[in-house]
């Protein structure tokens, strides 16, 4: 056996065995083995490479027997690591022993290196519930009460849930809600929610409490930088630390509606300020036009011949789409002039300051390159447009009139040609607001409809015989195989990518195809009642009232059916949605459930049973006795005895 200094470890240590290799491995063939082994990771990092996770590291039955070896050896490191992997090819009693010494071998690692990597490790090595003791606990709770790792002591409790229960974790539990309320006014509290986590994992708290105490932690982490905020200076981070302060708020809604509505309000207020401070600090960039580019531009126009405002159709249409090669130059010239910034996405806000759009690096540095070849396009357009086009006679008519005689595009249908001469002329007196406004959802219609031609109807037929029709990203996927590469990329930045100028998706734009003419708040109680209610509190006043009035004046025959099918066989009830959370308002709520509710009892109609006490005699020789128990009990309600109004609590007068 190979003798390893004492006093070595970590990578001292891996430095000696790989000059160990390269100079004694014939005598000590498992210096390879060895090295590799001190290369494991103490911790698991998700990804796969040459040194795993120690828990993972796989050895043969040859290898264990070399390595067992060297559980004796004098270096405390090596024989920790050896008993860690070896432990797991032994069988019967000697299997904890080990995994125990293991752990005992990592305390005394940790007591040496002081590395959180060898204390979570000794915590995790013996996750084994026969290993229980309170010795161990002790111990830990000695090592956190002189330095606690935020960092790392959500994975820690983590461990330790695997073997003690919460209340054999008290200590370790009163530790972390002592070091919670040291955290006071501060402007980073990282490790706070650090503790709520781990308080989390030990079940000293429920994940309701978990979203509550992380919410208001980054609540006040915002509250206490914007009361210590100086003059003259931007601080960007607010948007960040409220999201992440909405985002865990969001989970448990229904239950702290004040708070949400509080945390939503700074949120949006966050948002908003930032967009001015990045509308006056911002950097600005320009688009230079090289003298080579204006030239181009000139001659286009010359040669084109525009004498009539008609003719500038040829024009506009003779303008190539952005090339996949010109893209490609100017990402490759961005990454090496500007290497950091391609680096990170990039990500688009709106007129409030609110994302509506990510992008990841790579597709944040093609928008880029979208974008400033859009410029230049724009560049010729208004050139032509606005300065050479002059014609106080051009009209719709004109447009109108022109289409009808020489389009003989199959994917414009002729009730749509007026609304493209509509645009068109918009767009050809510089009005290009109206132009966008019109065209963009011609556009898509017209996308939708080249799809259809070839792969027929694409709406999607639901249940309750509804169809939805297809939508833009669904008509250009369809269509991908029959676009050129260059055309398809152009419209998919240009009218459905978020990041960029989503230009279909674009709110005002939108609003012409919303029949609304808005976005859906809540629903008022009433029509002369100001209350707003949410959507959870709507499926509870409305939704739910509602259906439980059709299930019993409509469907109550088949429902007393079901209820006795139900009492000798299982019944299955198929619905597009398994929602089953009122509070979960991003998916629709189960109609089945529903139905199943109803038909057991259950909440939200758990009335439908009553509690009926009974008393049952018991005679034993010459003694009665006498028991009362409880039973559920339907209520006999029939349509005939229900009021066939449906009362819900709105304002009708």
């Amino acid at each position: 056996m190979l003798n390893i200094p004492e006093a070595i470890y970590e990578q001292e240590l891996t430095d000696w065995l790989s000059q160990q290799t390269h100079q004694s491995v014939d005598k000590f063939p498992e210096l390879p083995l060895l090295l590799r082994l001190s290369k494991a990771q103490m911790k698991e990092r998700h990804r796969s490479g040459e040194y795993p996770f120690i828990a993972n590291f796989r050895i043969s039955e040859e290898e264990c027997g070399a390595l067992l070896q060297y559980t004796n050896s004098s270096n405390i490191q090596i024989q920790a690591y050896c008993k860690d992997v070896c432990h797991r090819h032994i069988k019967g009693r000697g299997k904890l022993s080990m995994a125990a010494s293991a752990s005992e071998d990592y305390l005394s690692l940790y007591a040496i290196c002081l590395s959180p990597w060898f204390l979570l490790r000794s915590i995790s090595v013996r996750a084994y519930k026969p290993l229980k003791s309170e010795k161990f606990i002790r111990d830990i709770y000695d090592i956190l009460s002189q330095k606690i790792y935020p960092g790392w002591i959500r994975e820690m409790c983590e461990e330790l849930k695997k073997s003690y229960s919460t209340e054999e974790l008290i200590p370790i539990s009163s530790l972390l809600l002592k070091q919670v309320s040291l955290i006071q006014d501060s402007p980073h509290r990282d490790d706070e929610r650090s503790y709520i986590d781990a308080l989390k994992e030990i079940g000293c708290i429920t994940a309701q409490e978990q979203h509550l105490k992380k919410a208001l932690s980054y609540e006040a982490e915002l509250d206490y930088v914007n009361a210590n905020k100086e003059s003259n200076t931007i601080y960007p981070n607010n948007v960040d630390i409220i999201q992440n302060a909405y985002r865990e708020i969001f989970h448990i809604k229904a239950l702290y509606l004040n708070e949400y509505e509080r945390i939503k309000y700074k949120l949006i207020k966050e948002q908003q300020e930032f967009n001015s401070n990045l509308q006056l600090y911002g950097v600005k960039t320009n688009i230079t036009l090289d003298n080579d580019f204006i030239t181009m531009v000139d001659k286009i126009i010359e040669d084109a011949n525009i004498s009539e405002p008609l003719k500038v159709f040829g024009l506009l249409r003779g303008l190539p789409f952005i090339s996949k090669v010109a893209i490609e130059k100017y990402c490759t010239h961005s990454c090496t002039q500007t290497p950091f910034l391609s680096m990170f996405g990039s990500m688009r806000l709106g007129d409030q300051g609110q994302i509506i759009g990510i992008a990841s690096p790579e597709e944040g540095v093609q928008i880029s390159a979208y974008r400033y070849y859009r410029l230049k396009w724009r560049c010729i357009i208004e050139k032509t447009i606005l300065e050479t086009i002059e014609s106080p006679n051009f009209n719709e008519n004109e447009v109108c009139q022109a289409l009808c005689e020489n389009c003989t595009a199959s994917y414009i249908q002729p009730y749509q040609v007026l609304f493209w001469a509509k645009g068109l002329t918009c767009g050809l007196k510089g009005d290009l607001i109206s132009a966008a406004h019109i065209l963009t959802p011609q556009i898509e219609r017209s996308l939708v409809n080249k799809a259809e031609s070839i792969y027929g109807d694409l709406s999607a037929l639901h249940r309750d015989d509804h169809q939805d029709e297809p939508g833009l990203s669904k008509a250009l996927e369809y269509l991908k195989p029959y676009f050129k590469e260059d055309i398809y990329n152009d419209l998919r930045f240009f009218l459905n990518t978020g990041a960029d100028v989503n230009l279909r998706n674009c709110e005002d734009i939108h609003m012409l195809r919303r029949e609304n003419l808005g976005r859906l708040i809540g629903f008022r109680q009433g029509f002369y009642n100001n209350y707003i209610m949410d959507v959870v509190e709507a499926r509870r006043k409305i939704l739910i009232p509602m259906y439980r009035w059709m299930l019993e004046q409509k469907t109550y025959c088949i429902i007393e059916h079901l209820r006795k099918i139900a009492q000798q066989q299982d019944i299955v009830i198929l619905d597009d949605s398994i929602n089953c959370d009122i509070t979960n308002i991003n998916v629709p709520l189960s109609y089945a459930w529903l139905i199943k509710s109803y038909i057991e009892g259950m909440y939200p109609y758990e009335d439908v049973y009553e509690i009926r006490k009974t008393t049952d005699i018991i005679q034993v020789g010459q003694h009665m006795y006498y028991r009362s128990k409880e039973n559920r009990v339907l209520k006999r309600v029939t349509p005939n005895i229900i009021t066939k109004q449906l009362r819900i609590g709105f304002n009708y007068d």
